[in-house]
């Protein structure tokens, strides 16, 4: 019994770092396609 809790306490924390990978990643992407959208922006209307 202590081992299926341990076994679902690690799964828990596994989600849980998954998830907070993904909401990194995710955070990431968003901030550089901002970054190129302005880029790409000055590139095609340069005034």
């Amino acid at each position: 019994m202590p081992s299926v809790l341990l076994f679902e306490r690690e799964l828990w924390n596994l989600s849980n770092s998954v998830s907070l990978l993904f909401v990194v990643i995710i955070s990431g992407l968003k901030n550089s396609a901002e970054k190129y959208r302005t880029f790409i922006l000055l590139i095609l209307k340069p005034d």
